[in-house]
């Protein structure tokens, strides 16, 4: 598995706009457009989007996670596990790099290596309570076993 696939597996992909839980208008795999509207000659004559260019996007959002936490946790975000490393691009890509920064126990656990502390932390927030428990629920166990899930 990938932080790709992770990520895939928890957003999914729809080739057309529609409304998340939220109300953001979102394309493909959890590409927001109010917040980073896509070039209109993107789009197909339908108005959805070809796998290629959702794929593309999905890239370039993940790039973008990726540098959000790298700015949180360097230098020892190269440390972690593969695996731990994608739970914390997965939750930026999610809530944002300003978002991930608001779970400051969370970071100190996993600076530190304290795992099993800082899934408890994970799980103890709002984002697992009440916005994405699934979603939380895995991350969670990844960051506890640094392993991907089966």
């Amino acid at each position: 598995m990938t932080v790709k696939d992770l990520i895939v597996r928890h957003e999914g992909c729809k080739r057309w706009r529609y409304q998340d839980t939220d109300g953001h208008w979102t394309v493909g795999v959890g590409h927001n457009l109010d917040a980073d509207p896509l070039d209109p000659d993107l789009y197909e004559t339908d108005g959805s989007l070809s796998a290629t260019t959702i794929d593309e996007i999905l890239d370039e959002d993940i790039a973008l996670a990726t540098t959000a936490v790298r700015q949180l946790t360097d230098p020892w975000y190269l440390n972690l596990s593969p695996a731990r490393q994608a739970v914390l691009v997965d939750m930026a890509f999610t809530m944002g790099g300003a978002g991930l920064q608001t779970f400051q126990v969370f970071l100190g656990c996993v600076s530190a290596g304290n795992f099993t502390a800082a899934a408890d932390a994970m799980l103890a927030s709002k984002w697992a309570t009440d916005e994405a428990p699934a979603r939380a629920q895995e991350d969670a166990m990844m960051m506890r076993t640094g392993a991907w899930p089966a």
